[in-house]
């Protein structure tokens, strides 16, 4: 069966070596089964503040070692959990977190830009029979694997505003972080995630989740009030696989830097001409951004490389 990934999202984090910070890191196993995991973690809040849309250990599934943290419907009261984090608005913040999502039920989580719930989402992932996802107005479905543990990848790298998702290590998405389901200029922040026990289509909402890492590391700032160049730039064609062409309407030199999914820059060209071509042939196949900059305006493009 397949399952769907609609994106909008949140974050925070603890600390290790060469500039590295470990934000948070989490197991479940020193705490007690079947008690709710509020009052016994140093780092998972709920929603209201409360009791009531709190969550259980659980000793039904675990990736690791022998508990879990279960996100289902107790009693008509919905499981609403959040890991609050510092409002990050440089460096980069990588999370990952196994999640188990038993046959004919469903899940939800959720990021979102600042640690006040419900400020502005990032992007938000739903599981069930059907799955997708939608960043940038763009919906991509996935499959989501049913009664097994599956890994879950989320890096934001808020110096080059670029973030990407994977399930079991295989990129699903890459997107302009300021870019969110709503608007085109939201903030290039993370402020927290959500863990909600929702599901679409009236499934049972029932999910597990084991082994949540954080980690944050600093790379330096982002200028993020620069003019947007996206509707005078064209690159084509899209996908591609050999050249790039890259079109400047207004403008007849800048500089190209090529991204990879890890917001790492593989290539770098200075645009002499109002159409420069770049030679791509030697970068692997997959999902890329572009950053555009002619000194005064800069625009970042998505392209595929096959």
């Amino acid at each position: 069966m397949k399952s769907i990934l609609l994106l909008i999202f949140s974050f925070g984090l603890i600390g290790v070596a060469l500039g590295q910070e470990v934000l948070f890191s989490e197991n479940f196993e020193n705490y007690t089964n079947d008690q709710n995991v509020s009052p016994q973690s140093p780092f998972i809040d709920t929603w209201s503040g409360g009791s009531a849309d709190d969550a259980l250990i659980s000793q039904e599934q675990a990736n690791s070692g022998s508990q879990s943290l279960k996100i289902a419907n107790n009693n008509g009261v919905q499981s609403d959990l959040i890991l609050p984090f510092d409002n990050f608005t440089t460096g980069t913040v990588e999370v990952e977190f196994f999640m188990y999502v038993p046959e004919q039920s469903g899940g939800y989580f959720n990021f979102q830009k600042t640690s006040n719930p419900g400020e502005e989402w990032a992007f938000e992932v739903y599981i069930g029979d059907i799955s997708w996802h939608i960043v940038e107005g763009d919906t991509a479905m996935f499959d989501f694997p049913f009664d097994t543990w599956n890994k879950f990848t989320i890096s934001v790298n808020l110096d080059t505003s670029i973030g990407n998702i994977s399930l079991n290590d295989n990129l699903l998405d890459i997107w302009i972080w300021t870019s969110t389901p709503d608007t085109p200029n939201g903030l290039n922040q993370l402020g927290r995630i959500n863990l909600f026990a929702d599901a679409p289509f009236n499934l049972p909402s029932l999910a597990y989740y084991d082994d949540i890492t954080a980690t944050f590391t600093e790379e330096g700032t982002v200028n993020t009030n620069e003019t947007d160049l996206k509707e005078t730039v064209s690159i084509y064609p899209n996908p591609a696989s050999e050249f790039i062409s890259i079109s400047l309407e207004n403008a007849s030199s800048g500089t190209a830097t090529i991204l990879n999914s890890s917001g790492k820059a593989v290539m770098n060209k200075v645009l002499n001409s109002a159409e420069s071509i770049l030679n791509i042939s030697n970068l692997n196949a997959g999902l890329y951004l572009i950053n555009i900059d002619d000194g005064k305006k800069h625009s970042t493009k998505k392209v595929i490389i096959h």
